[in-house]
Order: C-alpha cells, then structure tokens, then sequence
C-alpha cells in the first residue's frame, strides 16, 4: 500500500472520529424515577389457613407494594417495645418512586430504602416466609428525546426464627434472616449500559449501606432457598432495625469504535511516518 493511500486512509478515519464524536453531544442530564416496591399478591406468610386468614385469632398480617408487616393482631412494627406481649414485624420501603435530575458523570444520588423492624413474634402468629421485590428504572433526557427503561425482579425469602438464644450456623439463632437469591446481576450492584448517538452511558446503581452480602449456605437454606444455591442479604438481631439504603449514577464514554477509529488514523500516520524516516536515511 502506497504512502500517499495510507495518508488518504488515516485522514479518514480521523475524519470519521471527529464526525462520530462531533454526532451529538453527550447528554449532560437527566430526570430520574426510581421505583422499589413489593410486588402486589407475592407474598406468602406462615401460619395461615387456605383463604388466608391466621390461624391463630390473635395474629394478623398486612401487605402492599411498600408494606409487610406481622405478628400480633394490634402490634406496631414501628414501636415493638411499646407492649412486648403484642409484638409486629415489618419490611418498610420509602423513597420511592425516587424522583429528580442527575448530571452525567456527577455525583451520585441517593434512591430508595427499605427498613426491616424485628420484634420477638410468637412462633404461632403469621410470619413473612417469602416475597417478590421489583426495581423500574427511567431515565429520560431534559429534552424528552432520549429514554433508558430498566426492570428488575427478585425473589426475597425471609426466615423468622426462634429465640432460644443459641448459636447456628449463620450466628446468633434468634437473628432474622432477609435473604434474595443470587442473580445476575445482584440487586447491590444493578448496572446497565445504553448507547445514544456516539456515547456509551451506564446506569449504575448500588446499596450504600453495606448489609446486603453473600449469606453462609447455612443461612440460605434456614431462609427457605435449596441447598448449594447462593443468596445474599442480611440478618437482624432481636428488637433491631436494618436499614438498606440504595444509590445511583449515571457515567458516559465515547462508544468503543469510536475509539477505534482513532487509533486506526493515528496508527496509520505511524506508518507513514516511520516511512519516511526510512527514505531519509
């Protein structure tokens, strides 16, 4: 191949980086809406008949898309040790939908919560033993033409055990276990790319408050998940709270082949370059 064909080419493909980089500018912001809900009609508690309804009169349960909650009939997950003889449970979200405006490859911001109040619950009053948990995602740009959509499921199991004040495997025995399977990608680390016009953006988002973990295989199957299967989540002590805190971001980088055709220019100037230094001499 000829010098002055190999100058053609390079003066190409840095034309075309410029172009492809020059294609539209890269989105500095977007409006946001984070949603983390229970899904409606997932949950399965113990300690109910076959319509539902507790076994035993004194217990009762409640579920929607931001509350579980359990134990005794009139309790208080917000305050269990108002009367320690009518003691509740509960899985709280807030934050959400989440909603406002993040800067590309800015900070990060905080998104959605959930809390789990523990209380002593008598072994024959109604318990949580499983649940769905959904994530949706929307992004869309200030101008409204460009739009990113993420949703997620992920099934929860949940162990309520005794308190006998002994040890098992995964600790303390009296310690709640929240327990999700183990998916990818894992809802503490929930990252997705996308590609608008010449740029690669990533949606990342992320616990914050370092609960969610990999459980022992212990754990996993005292939650109810098959034997050898992975999971991650956390456990709370006795008449505790655990706070699971997510954030996100958003970061951009010009697409791979724009790069590529960079390097291609810049490697084929090299070539012309060192032939000529081989005609001089």
């Amino acid at each position: 191949m000829g010098t002055h064909t190999i100058r053609k080419l390079a003066a190409a493909s840095i034309l075309a980086f410029a172009a492809s980089a020059s294609h539209a500018a890269m989105e500095n912001a977007w409006t946001y809406n984070l949603t983390l809900n229970w899904l409606p009609g997932t949950a399965v508690f113990n300690n109910v008949d076959a319509n539902g309804r507790p076994t035993n009169s004194q217990g009762g349960y409640y579920a929607d898309q931001y509350l579980l909650s359990w134990g005794a009939l009139n309790g208080n997950y917000m305050n269990p040790t108002a009367d320690p003889g009518n003691n509740r449970s509960g899985l709280v979200i807030d934050n959400s939908p989440a909603t406002g405006t993040i800067d590309t490859n800015g900070a990060s911001v905080s998104a959605n919560m959930f809390t789990h109040y523990n209380a002593p619950i008598w072994s024959n009053l109604p318990d949580l033993n499983k649940v769905q948990m959904a994530v949706s995602v929307t992004l869309t740009s200030l101008d409204g033409s460009a739009m990113f959509k993420l949703d997620r499921t992920f099934e929860v199991f949940f162990k309520e055990t005794v308190n006998d004040g002994q040890q098992c495997a995964w600790g303390l025995c009296d310690d709640d276990i929240f327990a999700i399977v183990s998916i990818d990608p894992k809802l503490n680390d929930l990252s997705s790319s996308f590609t608008l016009d010449g740029w690669e953006y990533t949606f990342n988002y992320f616990e914050t408050s370092s609960h969610l973990k990999p459980l022992a295989s212990a754990a996993c199957e005292a939650a109810g998940i098959a034997a050898g299967r992975a999971c991650y989540g956390f456990t709370t002590p006795e008449s505790m709270n655990t706070l699971v805190q997510f954030g996100f971001s958003v970061t951009a980088v010009p697409e791979p082949q724009t790069y590529a055709m960079l390097l291609a220019g810049l490697g084929m100037i090299g070539v012309v370059a060192r032939r000529r230094r081989n005609a001089l001499q």
